[in-house]
């Protein structure tokens, strides 16, 4: 994690934008959230950055130094006596047994929340954290899937909530910088993974990473041909703050990788990080839950013309993601 941090801190962009600052998490204890947190430490620490982070989950988590957290649903009044500048609104369920189980909460984090916080704090500068699944299913012929083109989401399905209350969130924040100037920025992740993923995220990346080094089998499904494009952190975090550094206000941007890999070729990647024979992948003879989008990889060719490219290939990642759980264990982490 720490040559991660190093990495994006060696990345040339203005840093010193947000050197100075307040700047308020949300979501703070996800996997995007915590990394968020943990560049904007790097900085106070390493270049007397002078940033005030403030972190709001609606669980307690391990809270660093000089760090304030406020733990409350983000749809509920946020009381901050201070200016905030940036915004990093992340807040959201992301597993899908977690927004299968409560559409509503989803919904709420998404809409809500996301009015809540514009409405809070109208001069910040909100860089709002979407996902690549409000794309819904597209025809082939139009993937990689640019910012401007959008398919089919089933709306009477309860397990679009995620998708749709993306979709909305976008919506309000685009309005709220049309109707009120409200400075706004939209990015949409592909599948980010690394270092810090959950055991639990539930997700192939991180289910794959961790069966392997717990000496269990990855376990393929029918849903194994979806195909998505995978993001090491270092590579999404920088994207991020391209965005919000470049990007114009009321605006998306992708934040992909260039690679488009079936799940079962990822399975294979994690397996080839260890001897051979230790790793065995299997496939179930039970069929996948349904998912809503077979097929998914973004086009990163708007968000180029801004200079970000991904440098992060996934066997690298993946070997990086690895290492970083084996020290982990190593310390008894």
């Amino acid at each position: 994690v720490l040559e991660d941090l190093q990495s994006i801190a060696e990345h040339a962009l203005p840093w010193e934008n947000i050197f100075g600052k307040t700047i308020l998490v949300t979501g703070s204890n996800g996997f995007l959230g915590r990394h968020i947190v943990k560049v904007l430490e790097f900085f106070n620490t390493t270049r007397s950055a002078d940033i005030d982070i403030i972190c709001l989950s609606k669980s307690n988590g391990t809270t660093p130094k000089g760090v304030t957290s406020i733990v409350q649903d983000v749809c509920s009044p946020i009381s901050i006596n201070k200016w905030v500048d940036f915004v990093f609104h992340a807040a959201s369920p992301a597993k899908p047994s977690l927004y299968s189980k409560r559409p509503v909460d989803t919904i709420n984090a998404n809409v809500l929340g996301t009015i809540n916080l514009l409405n809070e704090f109208p001069d910040a500068t909100m860089l709002y954290f979407s996902s690549g699944g409000v794309y819904g299913c597209m025809d082939k012929e139009n993937i990689p899937i640019s910012e401007t083109c959008y398919g089919y989401v089933d709306p009477t399905d309860f397990k679009a909530c995620y998708n749709e209350s993306k979709r909305m969130a976008e919506n309000i924040c685009a309005s709220y910088f049309y109707q009120f100037a409200t400075p706004t920025i939209i990015v949409r992740p592909s599948y980010v993974y690394g270092p810090l993923m959950a055991s639990n995220d539930e997700r192939a990346c991180s289910t794959f990473v961790h069966n392997a080094i717990s000496r269990k089998p990855i376990t393929l499904t029918s849903g194994a041909s979806a195909t998505r494009s995978f993001c090491y952190i270092t590579d999404a975090i920088t994207g991020f703050f391209s965005a919000l550094f470049f990007g114009e206000y009321g605006q998306a941007y992708n934040i992909g990788a260039i690679e488009e890999t079936s799940i079962s070729d990822l399975a294979k990647v994690v397996s080839d990080c260890f001897p051979a024979g230790q790793v065995k992948i299997s496939k179930s003879e039970n069929r996948s839950t349904k998912n809503t989008v077979n097929r998914s990889c973004l086009s990163i060719e708007k968000i180029k013309k801004l200079g970000w490219i991904p440098k992060i290939g996934l066997k690298k990642g993946i070997e990086r993601t690895i290492s970083s759980y084996k020290k982990e264990l190593s310390n008894g982490i």
